[in-house]
């Protein structure tokens, strides 16, 4: 569209792209940024918005589920589903639940937060959701199989310290930790509740 237009035309073209219209796509308003490669932010910014990189916790903690799930069912274990445990106070929505003579649970984390202490949090949080299920005899942390998907290796010093500080958490209230990667660990927890 603007391969011969002028630069007035360039910026109208691009206006009336991004302007608000009736339909389900909205764009925010127009901005600058000052930067020094534009090439490199071009392409953080398209894999960001185009691309959709760096997707949210929640919606990645569901694509782990969902690829457990293609894992169990090729592994044909078939008794892990979706479930909520309910006590006296407690109401915990787990994605992956086993209910047999011993209740047990799959709950995959995602440390990708933007910052070290939203990681902590995040863990702190399912922390204390499962200490109140078991002191409520809803669910023994110990058949609690936490797998993590943590940053990538280019991350900073502090993101990894949250993320190991988040995992030795996990490990002295007695869950189950894995790496997100370590499938064989997965399908063998899963695999002693089949029986």
């Amino acid at each position: 569209m603007t391969t011969e237009a002028q630069e007035s035309q360039i910026v109208n073209h691009f206006r009336f792209l991004t302007e608000p219209k009736e339909s389900l796509i909205r764009f925010s308003p127009m901005r600058s940024i000052l930067v020094e490669n534009f090439d490199a932010a071009l392409g953080t910014l398209y894999s960001r918005y185009i691309e959709r990189q760096g997707i949210g916790h929640d919606r990645r903690e569901e694509l782990m589920v969902r690829e457990i799930r293609t894992m169990f069912s090729e592994a044909s274990i078939r008794n892990f589903r979706d479930d909520t445990l309910i006590g006296d106070l407690t109401k915990l929505h787990l994605p992956l639940v086993h209910r047999n003579e011993v209740v047990a649970a799959i709950k995959p984390l995602a440390f990708d937060q933007a910052e070290p202490s939203a990681i902590l949090d995040h863990c702190d949080q399912w922390l204390m959701k499962f200490v109140r299920a078991e002191q409520e005899g809803i669910i023994q942390l110990k058949n609690v199989l936490i797998p993590v998907s943590t940053p990538a290796e280019n991350e900073s010093a502090r993101h990894r310290k949250a993320v190991q500080l988040a995992k030795t958490s996990i490990q002295e209230r007695g869950l189950q930790l894995v790496d997100f990667q370590a499938t064989q660990a997965i399908t063998a927890f899963a695999q002693n509740y089949a029986q």
